[in-house]
């Protein structure tokens, strides 16, 4: 396992963390784990330098864009580290 501060993103590579979601709606209808795994938006949490996106920033991201997943110390889940041209849309 890394922790973020031993990632340093190159070029236009950048760390995204997915959203958490809710296991319920407000209706009341459960969320299945393969629903949660195909969401597309997350936080920017470490951006390389010719990146034009920024840490903080929230994105909506293609899941198929050349990248890869990796498990973060303290992090519950994969975070995604995928070339810029796989953010889509910054919120």
């Amino acid at each position: 396992m890394f922790q973020l501060s031993q990632i340093e993103p190159v070029a236009d590579r950048v760390v995204i963390k997915r959203d958490d979601m809710p296991t319920m709606t407000k209706g009341g209808i459960y969320v299945p784990q393969t629903a949660k795994n195909n969401q597309n938006h997350g936080i920017v949490l470490k951006a390389g330098p010719k990146s034009s996106v920024k840490a903080g920033d929230r994105v909506y991201f293609m899941t198929n864009a050349h990248g890869m997943q990796i498990y973060l110390e303290g992090e519950p889940g994969k975070v995604f580290i995928m070339p810029e041209l796989g953010v889509v849309a910054v919120k």
